[in-house]
């Protein structure tokens, strides 16, 4: 009965945003197009703050991205398993033209036929997982300020690296017209209304996890501390479901908690950490 009922309010819901969905998308489309044609001069003005990261700034950004991988080599290798499993998938790496990367294309032009554009994209390992970080939600601000604590806090960047760093950062995050990224996700989400609720959430969570017997840290929008903690068991809050929910696809790095699924025998199976992604919906199992 409970299973059935389920069911039914599932089928309500989306039968319920069909109109909304025919209605709602043209009219978002044309006030986006709008939108885009009314800001693109000051966007243009400050492209690196908006489009991608300028050529002369790539220097100064690799040198931190270079420490970042020395710091965490562990994390480093399970990242570019997963860049290289996206790779052979012909994947376009999100949110990567944002940081120093080099990209390649190649055209093959058949005559009576057509052509054939291939693009390669090369990029260090640590470009790629903050671009993923910052392209499902994490605040532009929050993973730069990440990367400068954590490379300057060893003593290795020299002073002129520093100051190099410190201008690419200004110019990065000092103009941000469009909407953060996972901004539509989290306000589909349904998102709590309360601290005091999502602490509650938290607490039961704490019991209901307790027997996969790994450490539970809890994900929240102001830190990204738990990035570095291997062999964790991730509980994000109402804040970073959203997030959380698309980089369990960036395997070996994150492994899935699937509904349903008997918690004793889940294990970390060769990913550096687990996640509960499996309330993400009001009917899904609590």
């Amino acid at each position: 009965m409970h299973s059935g009922l389920k069911t039914l309010w599932k089928v309500g819901y989306w039968l319920g945003h069909i109109p909304l969905i025919f209605i709602g998308t043209p009219l978002l489309a044309f006030v986006a197009l709008l939108y885009i044609i009314i800001t693109l001069p000051y966007t243009l003005l400050f492209y690196s703050a908006h489009w991608g990261l300028r050529h002369k700034y790539h220097s100064a950004v690799e040198t931190y991205l270079a420490y970042f991988e020395r710091l965490h080599p562990d994390l480093m290798a399970y990242v570019a398993a997963c860049h290289t499993a996206r790779a052979e998938l012909n994947v376009h790496p999100m949110g990567v033209r944002r940081w120093p990367h080099r990209k390649k294309r190649t055209m093959i032009c058949i005559p009576f036929v057509g052509s054939l554009t291939t693009t390669e994209w090369s990029f260090s390992t640590a470009a790629g997982l903050f671009a993923k970080l910052e392209a499902h939600g994490w605040r532009r601000r929050l993973v730069w300020t990440f990367l400068r604590d954590q490379v300057e806090q060893t003593g290795w960047p020299t002073q002129e690296e520093r100051e190099s760093f410190a201008r690419a950062m200004k110019v990065r995050n000092s103009h941000c017209i469009w909407p953060e990224a996972g901004f539509l996700q989290r306000w589909f989400c349904f998102a709590g209304d309360s601290n005091g609720a999502d602490a509650e959430k938290e607490r039961a969570a704490e019991e209901r996890l307790a027997s996969v017997g790994l450490p539970i840290v809890h994900v929240r929008n102001d830190s990204l501390d738990w990035l570095l903690q291997r062999g964790v068991l991730l509980v994000p809050n109402d804040e970073t479901r959203a997030s959380m929910r698309q980089l369990v696809t960036f395997a070996p790095i994150w492994g899935r908690l699937p509904k349903g699924e008997d918690l004793e025998k889940s294990a970390l199976s060769g990913t550096w950490q687990v996640v509960d992604a499996r309330d993400v919906y009001p009917w899904t199992d609590k």
